[in-house]
């Protein structure tokens, strides 16, 4: 039965209204079934009545543990801001190290690519690796029948001629081919002993030893290094 049925049937039982209306009428057992869904629905009502009363409660209890879990919440959140703001802070610190860090690898590369320069110009370089540009000046190590020593000289390779020359041919006694439309001579290939200073006007000489090992003069020093005459 219904609330509204099991109401109504109380009602016609204790106001005398006519058993027409009530809504168990034709059944025998009329009075015992609507107080047995009265009771019923007494027992169901206290239940419901008990449990949200309980509800109730319960939720006064936890008033304080949901305003306890919303400052708990305000604070972790103030917290990932200042940690967020830190983060931000060491990331700009990083970045700034990382730039120096890289600013001093730089200037370590450049200082080993210089390094590795310099060491090529002061290094002796074996004639069987490579030569020296011709008409260059540079020092050469000689191999007289064992005797070792260094002197200035320049290689020809044997394709320019005397007056294509940097260097003073006059009076050498060994010419290389001919060339009649240039009327001159093509300096002879190897090894030439250069001279800056000239006696009886000989200008050059060849080397008639083994040439082992060559390498680049030193730089002349700057003009603020000369020594005082």
């Amino acid at each position: 039965m219904t609330y509204e049925e099991i109401i109504q049937a109380l009602r016609c039982c204790k106001f005398g209204v006519p058993c027409e209306k009530c809504p168990v009428v034709g059944n025998k057992d009329c009075c015992d079934e609507v107080n047995t869904a009265a009771a019923d629905l007494i027992e169901r009502l206290t239940a419901e009545n008990a449990a949200l009363r309980e509800g109730a409660s319960l939720g006064k209890a936890k008033r304080p543990q949901k305003k306890a879990y919303e400052k708990s919440i305000e604070f972790l959140r103030a917290l990932t801001d200042g940690q967020s703001d830190e983060i931000k802070s060491l990331r700009r610190e990083l970045e700034g190290k990382n730039m120096v860090i890289a600013l001093a690898q730089r200037k370590q590369a450049e200082a080993e690519a210089e390094r590795d320069a310099l060491r090529e110009k002061q290094r002796w370089i074996p004639v069987t690796e490579r030569l020296p540009e011709p008409e260059t000046d540079v020092l050469a190590v000689c191999n007289r029948n064992g005797y070792i020593f260094v002197t200035p000289a320049i290689y020809e390779d044997g394709k320019l001629l005397t007056q294509e020359s940097a260097w003073n041919w006059s009076d050498i006694y060994c010419y290389g081919l001919y060339d009649e439309e240039a009327d001159d001579y093509y300096i002879p290939e190897g090894w030439w002993e250069n001279r800056q200073f000239n006696p009886d006007d000989v200008y050059n000489n060849p080397v008639d030893c083994a040439v082992t090992h060559w390498m680049p003069l030193p730089e002349a020093p700057e003009e603020g290094d000369k020594a005082d005459a």
